[in-house]
This record gives C-alpha cells, sequence and structure tokens, in this order.
C-alpha cells in the first residue's frame, strides 16, 4: 500500500502527528512488483481533536454569603477540550448535576442553599470517538457557606423605662444564636454596640431615645428589619435663686 507516496507494508497504517481540530483526507494505492495501482476514493475526513486538560484549582466568589445570594464558580488551570462538555455536580460521585458549561473557564452562577455546599467539576466527552470519556477536576471541590437571614429580635426590652440624666439604662433583646447589634436608626447608620442574645447592653443617653435592636447571623447577615424600644430622660431640676432686697 502507498501513503503519501510512502511505500507501507500490509494493508493498515496508523497516521501521527496530525495537528489538533483540523480535517485530514486520505487516498491510498495499492502496489505490487507489477505496478503501482490507481488512486482509491477520498477517505475522510479523519477530524483531529484538542485533549482536555484538567483545572488545578475550583473557585467560588463569595465563598460565603446571606441566603438568596448568588456565587459565581470558576475553573482555572484547565483547559476544556473540543469534545467535552463541563458538568458542575453537588457530589464527588458525579450523580448530582448542577449546570453544564462550554466556557474557557467554566463559570456558572449559582445560588445554593442555606449550610454548606461543596461544588465538584469534570469535563465530559460527549462526542464519542477516542478523546478521554471523563477528566475529573480537584478531588476537593470548591466549598460555599450558605448562612440564614435572622428574623428581627424579640423581648425587646428596657430597664428602667426612665431615667435621670446621666444615669444608666439596661437595654435586652432576644435572637437565639445570633449577636445583637444597637441603633439609634430605624434602618442604615453605624451600631453604637453589640451584645450577645439575651444580654444587657448598658446606655446613658443624654436625652429622649430610641434605641433599634437588629440581629446579625453569622458575621454576616442581618436581620431585614430592627426592633424599637425607647428610653425616656427625665432633666435634672434645677433652682434658681433670687434675692429680694
Amino acid at each position: 500500500m502507498v501513503v503519501n507516496n510512502l511505500l507501507v507494508a500490509g494493508t493498515t497504517y496508523n497516521v501521527t502527528g496530525l495537528a489538533t481540530s483540523g480535517n485530514y483526507y486520505y487516498r491510498v494505492r495499492a502496489y505490487n512488483g507489477c505496478g503501482t495501482s490507481g488512486n482509491s476514493n477520498v477517505i475522510g475526513p479523519a477530524t483531529t481533536f484538542t485533549a482536555t486538560v484538567a483545572p488545578t484549582t475550583l473557585t467560588a466568589a463569595p465563598t460565603q454569603v446571606c441566603a438568596g445570594s448568588s456565587v459565581t464558580l470558576t475553573q482555572t488551570g484547565g483547559t476544556l477540550g473540543s469534545c467535552a462538555t463541563v458538568e458542575w455536580h453537588t457530589n464527588n460521585s458525579y450523580t448530582a448535576l448542577v449546570s453544564t458549561s462550554t466556557s474557557a473557564n467554566a463559570q456558572i452562577t449559582v445560588t445554593p442553599a442555606t449550610g454548606v455546599t461543596t461544588y465538584w467539576l469534570r469535563a465530559v466527552n460527549t462526542l464519542g470517538y477516542t478523546c478521554t470519556p471523563v477528566t475529573n477536576g480537584p478531588a476537593g471541590g470548591v466549598a460555599v457557606t450558605v448562612t440564614g437571614i435572622p428574623a428581627a429580635p424579640t423581648s425587646v426590652t428596657v430597664s428602667p423605662l426612665i431615667i435621670c440624666a446621666s444615669a444608666t439604662a439596661n437595654l435586652n433583646a432576644t435572637s437565639a444564636g445570633n449577636v445583637i447589634r444597637w441603633y439609634t436608626v430605624a434602618s442604615g447608620g453605624s451600631p453604637v454596640g453589640t451584645s450577645a442574645s439575651a444580654a444587657n447592653f448598658a446606655v446613658t443617653p443624654a436625652t429622649t431615645t430610641t434605641y433599634y435592636a437588629e440581629a446579625y447571623a453569622g458575621s454576616l447577615c442581618p436581620s431585614p428589619t430592627r426592633t424599637a424600644v425607647a428610653v425616656t430622660v427625665v432633666s435634672i431640676p434645677s433652682v434658681t435663686t433670687t434675692t429680694v432686697s
């Protein structure tokens, strides 16, 4: 058999050294001691594919969010082959498919449930042929922590309700497992201090002041509303002396 004008023993020939992502066509001729036949019909195309390179790193941005927030997952260090599709799963046995991607960085956006969710990536050969069937990403996957949004604090109290100027009142609010942040505005602003759930927070307002208690979970997620409580401040009376002549 003659291939590329080279005499080849036998009737089979393994082609090597082909460039990737190309189509190749072939003809063959038979040869014996009496001569060479004409060209055969065109064989092909034989298509070459780029191989998948496994990613070295999976990232999530951000890695900690409040419930209902979105997270972007991305791979780096890998290359998606020309006959593959990326799959993101939430188990390392790859039976809990979340989404697929054919982009270079395999980027997808997810909104995970409350708790810790770990994502794993693999590239799957979708065209058959001789491409590697499956290429797995890093064994550890990438984890995302989602904190639930707490309700506004309950049992918000002040003791005593009425104080004299320069005296102290104790604020108290309950949100089990969360920090209480205290404000003097109903929304926005900066906290005047924090306390543990059901612990007293001492204040010494100069005038009658309304304080607002906000639950804060996981050092990340505030309650959507705040609960108000007022401290009434009574001024200390003064005496004016009048001299009568």
